[in-house]
């Protein structure tokens, strides 16, 4: 039996500002959990999507950049140098 001077738990699911991260955290019922803080990640995710819709990819998440070849490395160079 609980005593009525112990405040019943609750859980709660926090995000940072950006929303990227979450946690679950359990908290006295009526209290209002902090946000979590951003991240570097959350920051690249950010600076990301800022050039993703800069140079219009429709999705960054799933965008595979094209390197650029040198002659160096390129097995293909006739076709690379020929575009």
């Amino acid at each position: 039996m609980r005593s009525s001077a112990m405040p019943a738990l609750v859980r709660r699911t926090v995000r940072c500002p950006c929303g990227r991260r979450s946690s679950t955290v359990v908290l006295a019922e009526g209290q209002e959990p902090l946000p979590l803080p951003c991240t570097a990640e959350c920051e690249r995710h950010k600076r990301r999507a800022r050039l993703a819709d800069a140079f219009g990819v429709p999705d960054p998440e799933h965008y595979v950049p094209v390197q650029v070849c040198s002659i160096q490395n390129c097995r293909l160079r006739a076709q690379c140098h020929a575009m």
